[in-house]
């Protein structure tokens, strides 16, 4: 009886071993958005999509920006947690200079903490040009010699600035 006892107690442990192997060699992780015709305009929100396999175990999932001139400078850096699901809605932040840049994606699995990191292409982060839209007054207003107005406008990526008049 107690050679069975035995046997069933070394079995699991075997085939836990054998499958963390398996699981090891053939973890993989595909970046498939963004592709090299990307371009991402900052301030704009875009999903980052992949796939991965061989994975059984996910313990967290990690979103990075990298810098494709220097591979290490991270202009954002998200934890997407267990629930990955694959795909990710990012913000491109403003602050982000226009360039080339990769999306790198590092999933951490299995009870050694195993990693597996796919890498995309390289895509553009664009800056989009400023805009100025006067939205007061308008075409077709009258104004009188010595009233107070407010003239108003709209801007998008323009830093804040003093108006002078």
């Amino acid at each position: 009886m107690k050679k069975y006892l035995l046997v069933l107690f070394i079995i699991p442990v075997l085939f836990l071993t054998f499958s963390q192997i398996v699981e090891a060699q053939s973890a993989t992780v595909t970046v498939t958005s963004p592709t090299a015709s990307s371009q991402w305009p900052t301030g704009s929100t875009q999903t980052v999509r992949w796939t991965a396999t061989g994975i059984f175990d996910y313990y967290q999932t990690v979103i990075q920006i990298l810098d494709s001139s220097s591979s290490s400078v991270v202009i954002f850096s998200s934890p997407v947690g267990e629930d990955w699901g694959g795909q990710k809605d990012i913000l491109i932040p403003t602050s982000s200079p226009a360039g080339s840049y990769t999306i790198r994606v590092m999933i951490t699995y299995n009870s050694t903490n195993s990693v597996a990191i796919g890498v995309s292409s390289q895509f553009q982060i664009t800056v989009p040009a400023p805009t100025l839209t006067i939205t007061s007054p308008t075409a077709g207003d009258t104004w009188i010699v010595g009233e107070s107005r407010e003239v108003r406008w709209m801007s998008n990526n323009i830093s804040p600035t003093t108006v002078m008049y």
